[in-house]
């Protein structure tokens, strides 16, 4: 399923954190939403208007929320072992496509020990890393990490091309 925006206002007001480019796209970050898997499960309790929070788009079985959970989760640390509380909104700035953001990059034009270095130089761990295609992934203990850490490899040696790994859409067929 492809990303379904909600309230486009909302989600473009929101979106006050960096911006990164995704293939020819501009994206910017949505600092203050919470992204949880099946939100619209807990925010049909007696009274969701009451919690002030409002499910502003979804990706897939993702909500991305705006509201008091929103601005109340901003102030907790992600808990690493739920992956949904790392992952990042964002929307595209000239569609407002909303998609995720992982804690990743990807590395495209690489070797497995150029990414293993790359890797240790800004905090990340290496996932994988492959010499067949020349690909491999660097995860980071937030999206926050993860861009500063793509500004830092943007003009890397040894890599042609690096980026935030970003969700568009979800199969949830399996």
């Amino acid at each position: 399923l492809s990303a379904q925006a909600a309230d486009i206002g909302a989600l473009r007001q929101a979106a006050t954190g960096a911006r990164f480019s995704y293939g020819h796209s501009t994206y910017r970050l949505i600092p203050g939403a919470v992204v949880r898997l099946h939100a619209e499960q807990r925010l049909r309790g007696p009274h969701p208007a009451d919690a002030g929070d409002r499910v502003a788009a979804r990706v897939g079985p993702y909500a991305i929320v705006l509201g008091r959970e929103a601005r109340d989760a901003a102030h907790a640390p992600p808990d690493p072992s739920k992956p949904d509380e790392c992952l990042v909104a964002a929307i595209n700035e000239l569609t407002a496509q909303t998609v995720l953001v992982a804690p990743k990059l990807k590395l495209f034009g690489t070797t497995p020990a150029v990414a293993d270095a790359l890797a240790r130089r800004t905090g990340g761990t290496t996932v994988y890393a492959s010499a067949m295609d020349g690909s491999a992934a660097i995860r980071y203990g937030s999206v926050e990490a993860a861009h500063a850490a793509l500004m830092q490899l943007h003009n890397a040696s040894g890599v042609t091309e690096v980026a935030l790994q970003g969700i568009q859409s979800v199969d949830e067929r399996n």
